[in-house]
């Protein structure tokens, strides 16, 4: 299936209108199917869009954070850390409707604590997620005393 045929024109009709039944937006899309291209097209193009929320109050940032960790994924974060804190001193630090922060989900990531990964890729998934936690905290994360 190609996604840029799916995001990009409902993008210019309305970017900011949720697409799908969660309330997520484009941008949020872009995320979940790891089209990095898009994402940065968009976060560079419509900075306002890293403040949109879904239905769960989750930002881009915080869906990027909540999913699993890739190298994808991390230019996302690092794309969005820059632009949103370049609007906002305070975008890394977003609630959603649940009181976490993308440093919450980053620092507690399910995928990170999976027994089945084997040695190798548990390494791997070690240094994103540190990679992840040093880019939030980088761009002005409050600290990890409270999780």
């Amino acid at each position: 299936m190609n996604f840029q045929k799916i995001i990009l024109p409902t993008v210019f009709d309305n970017y900011m209108a949720p697409i799908t039944v969660d309330g997520q937006t484009p941008i949020h899309i872009a995320v979940i199917y790891h089209c990095r291209d898009i994402f940065i097209y968009l976060a560079t193009k419509y900075p306002t869009l890293l403040f949109l929320v879904d239905d769960k109050g989750l930002t881009p940032l915080h869906t990027i954070c909540k999913y699993s960790f890739d190298d994808y994924r991390f230019r996302m974060l690092e794309t969005a850390c820059e632009v949103g804190s370049g609007l906002s001193n305070d975008y890394v630090n977003r609630l959603d409707y649940y009181n976490n922060t993308p440093l919450y989900y980053a620092a507690t990531n399910e995928c990170t604590g999976d027994q089945r990964l084997n040695n190798c890729r548990g390494v791997r998934m070690y240094y994103l997620t540190k990679s992840y936690i040093n880019c939030l905290l980088k761009h002005g994360a409050h600290d990890m005393s409270n999780y």
